[in-house]
């Protein structure tokens, strides 16, 4: 099921929303924990016994309770009950919430979005706010939420107009433009309001969907929650680190960052970036994720010394950049010869039949009757005319008429094969090239044609018109004909004529 949600609802942000926008309703296990939260008789053995009916969910709560944030200070859990004593029952609420949720939203098919490198750069971002609320009043449990929900925004959007938002990362990815500000071009809102207001009425409390709807921004709605906003930054960036090709740009920018906050110098800042690793791989592993990629980014570093041993870390830097900027160059040139090969496709396309155009076709008979000298194989020419159809036109004008063209081009489609070329040669006259096929089988092809034409009525609004077609069959044997491109096309052309003039709706063969 999907709840719509109407703009005016987007958080205070409706005056820039004017589409509505479907979201997915709660996950089943995030329904019956805010159930049962509801209830006035509420324990903790009521949530631990529901997190506990789900194996999944369990093995994420003790995968974040066991990590090494919490070891260090000998607090590890082999039980819900017991993760409940070790982080508090809001906060293992609240992270049951979320692992609900990536579960729901996390689509291992294809389709264009790239979940599994979504969801790891979200872990990695989590776990590394989790380290950076030590250094604020921020709680850690709730940063570690906000983080890992920080963008599910982008998921709601892909989920409902794919094409378009996988536009947007195109040009993310191409131009180096803010996500944010591309998706507001594009859809009058960004991933921050759709995130916010879908945690909001899913029953997450403020203090999640609060710093979700800001975590990009200069401030908050609510000024308590700044500290919570500058840590989702500050891992946003550390995030970025692990899963960008531009990671020392990102390194340099966070130690900068860090220094004037909280005063953490450049080593400690290496520190805590290394800290992260391990942290991130212990929630990947409860996620079903490879953890083996997440590597301490002392040790990214390291492999590189060890081939640069005799030059200073800065010259290590600018070489990652270029090796970043060489990646970045080359996935714009695959992006640019598949723009060119969309561009070929539409070159040779008829845009109103969506058949090859006439001069796919010329190219293509040309190819095959090349082909069919070389293996003596026997070829085969259909061409097809409307019957009347300028009294369609007439009657009931140029847009009937185009419907009708589509609706025979997609009626010859269907009769024809994978390897024949179906074109529209002008008009309302259409060919077919059929590879490898004898005057029997174009034949009994062209008659499947002009009866399944004729037995249809085309329905457009009231109106149901009939129409039928005249055929002309040419075949060429290289072993008997000595006929050229446009001599063959001639002959099936005059074959077509021949039909028309004997009363139409008919097929005719023919003669050399």
């Amino acid at each position: 099921m999907k709840e719509k949600i109407q703009p005016s609802s987007l958080n205070g942000r409706s005056q820039f929303i004017d589409t509505p926008l479907k979201l997915p309703t709660p996950p089943a296990i995030a329904m019956k924990i805010l159930d049962t939260l509801l209830k006035t008789n509420f324990s903790s053995e009521d949530l631990a016994h529901l997190i506990e009916i789900d194996p999944a969910l369990t093995i994420r709560i003790l995968g974040y309770a066991n990590s090494p944030f919490y070891l260090a200070a000998n607090r590890n859990a082999g039980s819900v009950r017991r993760a409940i004593d070790v982080l508090g029952i809001n906060a293992v609420r609240n992270i049951a919430l979320s692992f609900s949720i990536v579960d729901a939203l996390w689509d291992r098919g294809t389709g264009g979005f790239d979940y599994d490198s979504f969801w790891k750069e979200s872990v990695i971002r989590a776990s590394a706010a989790s380290i950076f609320a030590a250094f604020t009043p921020c709680v850690p449990e709730d940063a570690f939420i906000v983080a890992l929900l920080a963008d599910v925004g982008k998921v709601l959007m892909f989920m409902a107009r794919p094409d378009d938002y996988l536009t947007v990362q195109r040009e993310v990815r191409g131009t180096g433009a803010r996500d944010c500000d591309v998706e507001r071009r594009m859809f009058t809102y960004d991933h921050q309001d759709i995130g916010s207001e879908t945690l909001r009425s899913w029953g997450m409390p403020e203090s999640i969907y609060q710093p979700v709807a800001c975590h990009h921004s200069g401030s908050c709605k609510k000024e308590n929650y700044a500290d919570l906003r500058d840590v989702i930054q500050l891992a946003d960036l550390t995030s970025k680190i692990y899963v960008s090709q531009a990671s020392a740009q990102y390194m340099q920018r966070l130690c900068g960052l860090i220094k004037d906050k909280y005063s953490v110098n450049a080593d400690d800042a290496y520190r805590i970036v290394d800290e992260v690793a391990p942290h991130a791989a212990n929630i990947l592993n409860s996620l079903d994720m490879p953890a083996s990629q997440v590597r301490p980014y002392s040790a990214l570093l390291q492999r590189a010394n060890e081939r640069l041993s005799d030059l200073h870390l800065e010259y290590d830097h600018l070489l990652r950049k270029f090796e970043e900027e060489k990646a970045r160059a080359e996935m714009l040139e695959r992006e640019l010869r598949e723009a060119n090969e969309r561009l070929i496709e539409l070159v040779a396309t008829d845009n109103l039949t969506g058949l090859r155009n006439s001069r796919y076709f010329h190219a293509q008979i040309q190819s095959e009757m090349l082909r069919a000298q070389r293996y003596a194989h026997k070829m085969a020419l259909v061409m097809i005319d409307i019957d009347d159809f300028k009294r369609v036109n007439d009657t009931h004008g140029h847009l009937v008429g185009d419907m009708v063209l589509k609706s025979v081009a997609g009626l010859i489609l269907g009769e024809s094969r994978s390897g024949d070329t179906v074109a529209r040669y002008g008009g309302e006259e259409f060919a077919v090239v059929l590879p490898e096929t004898d005057l029997q089988h174009a034949a009994a092809f062209a008659e499947r044609v002009r009866k399944t034409i004729e037995m249809v009525t085309v329905s457009i609004d009231k109106l149901k018109i009939s129409v039928t077609v005249s055929l002309g069959v040419c075949v060429f044997d290289p072993a008997a004909h000595r006929l050229g491109k446009d001599d063959f096309i001639k002959a099936a052309d005059k074959a077509l004529y021949s039909s028309k003039k004997t009363g139409k709706n008919r097929l005719s063969i023919a003669s050399y």
